[in-house]
């Protein structure tokens, strides 16, 4: 999508895809992964999303990727318990802006000019490649592979539904589209129709949406 449509969806609000509770693939599936309870956990595209906290909170450095500035002001300035709080601020050798609070730090910018300074050997996709059109997911895909360690994992969250019968984002992903990957393995975990939790899809015009969770390992 153009970088200007994502802005203009947080200038106006327009955020139906900011969840207000922690998704529930990470309590029921994030032990599923082989890592340490200590490593660093990517979360690209990663808006203001509650999930970051849930994965700091397990003892996880976590550092997400956000292109709209007024997602990550919005994150610091939301922090549970204990309200606005004031991030260590610093600017990447990619040229993006990082901001540091804690466990979690943000970086403002594009994700494809993300340029860790190590390799991850975790990450979170719950809101990423959903919310690319097909065009632009082969470069997401090779991006993020370029920022894990072989043998990473990761979980991804993705939707099903009948593409003609609404615009995205969120689009529509099959998995025959994640099979063949470059680099990248996809192994279904769960899925299941949660159409009624998504009234304003319903509204849409969807007859049916296939929430599916797969474990992804780097190869």
């Amino acid at each position: 999508m153009d970088p200007e449509f994502w802005h203009d969806r947080w200038a106006l609000g327009e955020i139906g895809f900011h969840r207000s509770s922690v998704h529930p693939a990470l309590p029921s599936h994030w032990d599923s992964l082989a890592r340490s309870s200590n490593d660093p956990v990517l979360v690209p595209l990663c808006g203001k999303s509650l999930d970051m906290h849930w994965l700091a909170g397990q003892g996880h450095p976590t550092f997400g990727v956000e292109l709209d500035a007024t997602a990550v002001d919005a994150f610091f300035e939301e922090w549970p318990t204990i309200g606005p709080v004031m991030p260590e601020t610093s600017l990447g050798a990619d040229g993006l802006a990082r901001k540091r609070f804690d466990q979690i730090e943000l970086v403002c910018g594009d994700f494809q000019r993300y340029k860790p300074t190590q390799c991850f050997s975790a990450f979170y996709d719950r809101a990423a490649l959903i919310a690319l059109p097909p065009a632009m997911r082969p470069a997401y895909l090779k991006q993020l592979r370029a920022c894990l360690c072989v043998g990473a994992q990761g979980l991804l969250v993705t939707f099903e539904y009948v593409q003609n019968q609404m615009d995205g984002p969120p689009f529509s992903i099959v998995f025959s589209e994640l099979e063949g990957t470059e680099g990248l393995a996809f192994e279904p975990l769960s899925s299941a129709d949660v159409l009624d939790r998504h009234p304003g899809m319903r509204a849409k015009g969807l007859s049916r949406l296939v929430e599916s969770i797969y474990r992804v390992t780097a190869q």
